[in-house]
């Protein structure tokens, strides 16, 4: 075999190893194109069809579930806002695998992705279907993504599978309490809608606040002793107590005991609708109790208010429409959809707050369980002599006042010194030629001066 037949040879066989290269390159490309870095590729589509959350850490084991017509979130039967559990779903799709990490039980540890144990400092949370689990995964720690964009960087396992991942996405810290996951707001009424609060205690005068109008700035206490004036941000603070009102527990109601003499405060709107806070103290945390009812007494004058209100706006639209029939365009119609201006059947919030809030007791913050209890001498506070003189009208006495003086001069002393003025003029030389010095005044004149 000469040379020009083995370069021909060697030719034909890079030949061939270059074309087997080249249709072998589309068969990794297909497999890395079918390889998905979604650590839930298929969960999305199964949203729908799940019934329990479980999340559980060292020191908390608890279960949310979806119950009732409605399909409610709840945690051991309180209500669990929607987005809460949404924000989590949606953020454990949105996890993608960056990197495998350490597949070492002797290092799980280091990054909380360890097994649930006494000093574990790993969450776990399962998704399951009835009987039926449908993803579960142990969560470490997490830090800021590198890449903009990506949210966060978790370390994760699924239990067990020996390799963990850092993964990435839009999954928020999980709560590890189970508290956290519960909706704090209790109650949120506008203060300013507030027309009286009733505060009725076993050891203690009754509070009863008050104001006219809803446009009122404070309000006023019923029984004022004479004498004495109104501290107004404690009574306001008091027409507040039900502004944003947060929990820090809850518990079914049986579970507290409230007795039938339980201090009580009841508080009512303009529109009728009365919500009345019984207080108990137990497992040193101060706990109440909330229903809510109508005070038809109420509702009757807010009804009598509105129509009158309808009836004057009625005839004042008239009376401009025959005035100036130009203007009548322009003038407010006749209000005679009373319901528009005042509520007037707040039964359905009643009903709808007592559906809610009538099967548990929720803890509050001490300082929040005293702001319900005010005494009532703590309400008010005595007018000094002064203040209690400027109310009266009076005018203070204001002290004499010479020619050419001030009110705050001595009066001995200007007597002193016209007598030594009259001494003086007496002792003077006369002379013919000089003209007699006029006498200054004596003491007497003086006094009659000041007195004018």
């Amino acid at each position: 075999m000469n040379a020009k037949t083995i370069s021909i040879l060697a030719v034909v066989t890079l030949l061939v190893l270059f074309f087997a290269i080249q249709s072998g390159q589309p068969t990794r490309t297909n497999a890395a194109q079918t390889e998905t870095p979604a650590l839930f590729p298929d969960l999305a589509k199964q949203f729908n069809m799940l019934d329990e959350i479980h999340i559980q850490t060292a020191k908390q084991n608890f279960a949310i579930q979806r119950e009732g017509e409605d399909q409610q979130w709840t945690l051991a039967g309180y209500p669990v806002p929607n987005g809460h559990v949404a924000g989590l779903l949606n953020g454990l799709v949105s996890l993608q695998k960056k990197e495998p990490k350490t597949s070492s039980a002797a290092l799980y540890a280091r990054l909380h992705v360890e097994d649930i144990g006494e000093n574990a400092q790993s969450l776990q949370v399962a998704l399951k279907r009835g009987a039926d689990t449908v993803a579960t995964l142990i969560i470490g720690k997490n830090h800021p993504a590198k890449t903009q964009g990506d949210g966060t960087e978790y370390y994760v396992r699924k239990p067990g599978e020996k390799q963990s991942w850092l993964v990435a996405g839009h999954l928020r810290p999980v709560q590890r309490k189970s508290l956290d996951w519960l909706d704090k707001e209790i109650v949120n009424l506008d203060s300013k809608q507030i027309k009286t609060v009733k505060v009725t205690q076993k050891d203690a005068e009754a509070v009863s606040i008050f104001k006219d109008k809803v446009e009122d700035g404070d309000y006023q206490l019923e029984g004022l002793p004479a004498d004495n004036k109104l501290l107004s941000s404690k009574l306001n603070n008091l027409a507040q107590a039900l502004s944003n009102l947060r929990l820090e527990d809850v518990k079914p109601l049986a579970e507290v005991q409230f007795p039938e003499d339980a201090d009580s405060v009841a508080f009512t709107r303009f529109d009728g609708l009365e919500v009345t806070a019984r207080l108990s103290k137990q497992d040193e945390k101060s706990w109440l109790h909330l229903s809510a009812a109508v005070n038809e007494s109420v509702l009757a004058a807010a009804k009598a208010a509105a129509e009158a209100k309808a009836a004057t706006d009625a005839k004042a639209a008239e009376k401009a429409k025959q005035e100036n029939a130009e203007a009548s365009a322009e003038a407010k119609p006749p209000i005679l959809n009373v319901a528009e201006k005042v509520d007037i059947n707040p039964a359905t919030e009643a009903e709808t707050l007592n559906q809610r809030l009538a099967k548990w007791a929720y803890a509050v913050p001490q300082y929040k369980a005293d702001g319900f209890l005010p005494k009532k001498d703590s309400l008010y506070e005595a007018i000094k002599a002064e203040s209690a003189a400027e109310a009266a009208g009076a005018t203070p006495p204001i002290a004499p006042t010479a020619p050419g003086g001030t009110a705050n001069q001595d009066f001995a002393t200007l007597l002193r010194q016209a007598a030594e003025k009259a001494k003086q003029q007496k002792a003077a030389p006369k002379t013919g030629d000089s003209a007699p010095t006029p006498p200054g005044p004596s003491p007497v004149e003086v006094i009659k001066n000041l007195g004018q």
